[in-house]
Formats: C-alpha cells, sequence, structure tokens
C-alpha cells in the first residue's frame, strides 16, 4: 500500500471579528479558533473594530463582521475598510 504524505504548508488565517451580540461573539471567536483561524481580537461594534484598526495599523486576512449592529453596521463597516485600505 502507497502512504500518502500531504505536504502542503499550513499558514493561519488572521480574522478581526465584530458582532455586538456578546452571547454570539464568545462562542463563534471558540469556534474559529478551534477550527485553526487566528483571531487578533473581537469587537462590540464596528466603530471599535476601525478605530481599533487605525490605531495599530493591522491588516488580518480576513474582516468578520454582522451585519446589523448599533452606531456602524457591518456594510457601513466594510465601505470604511474598503475606502482606508483599498488593496
Amino acid at each position: 500500500m502507497t502512504e500518502i504524505i500531504d505536504h502542503t504548508y499550513r499558514v493561519k488565517i488572521n480574522i478581526i471579528y465584530a458582532e455586538d451580540e456578546w452571547w454570539f461573539r464568545e462562542p463563534m471567536v471558540e469556534m474559529l479558533i478551534a477550527c485553526g483561524f487566528d483571531v487578533i481580537r473581537a469587537f462590540s461594534g464596528g466603530r471599535k473594530l476601525l478605530d481599533f484598526a487605525k490605531r495599530v495599523h493591522v491588516c488580518p486576512d480576513l474582516y468578520l463582521t454582522d451585519l446589523h449592529m448599533l452606531n456602524m453596521n457591518g456594510i457601513e463597516l466594510t465601505k470604511e475598510i474598503l475606502m482606508k485600505w483599498p488593496s
């Protein structure tokens, strides 16, 4: 029998997450970590995520966001991110 060896180099995907509902945010972070993702930070709102990203110049592989949040929803957050960091 031939042994197949997987030589794929796996890199963790970095995520910054925004979700205003704590009861959903915390289990989601745990699930993402258990699935092999690197959750840089999780925020309770879009404005907090954006302020953090501006302050520390973080460029994650993925921004994950709730669509319906107070102050700045996920669509507004995505537009802001794309305007500030188009690449």
